[in-house]
């Protein structure tokens, strides 16, 4: 996995959070339910499977262009949209390496 050592997370990184703070026990759902109780419960497994999708970029400016594609008019604020598409116009005529 060598090649993943420059990764970051494009979208999600709250969502991520999110779920280590619920399965470490930091964070209930539905106000009063922690991990380890629902397991106890055998309502959730220990078993569980998380799936993530890596993409490769060719620069900085492709990963704001999908990021934008992803997000814009869903889930995503306009001034978040704004940042990523001023991102952009501030990248042109930058040569990249």
């Amino acid at each position: 996995m060598g090649g993943l050592a420059r990764c970051w997370i494009l979208d999600g990184l709250q969502r991520t959070t999110a779920l280590g703070a619920f399965i470490d026990g930091k964070l209930p759902v539905f106000g009063d339910y922690y991990f380890s109780e629902l397991v106890e419960s055998n309502v959730l497994s220990h078993s569980c499977t998380l799936n993530i999708e890596v993409f490769k970029f060719a620069d900085h400016v492709e990963a704001a262009e999908f990021y934008i594609k992803l997000n814009k008019g869903i889930t995503h604020s306009d001034a978040d949209i704004k940042r990523a598409e001023d991102f952009i116009k501030s990248q042109e005529g930058v040569i990249s390496a």
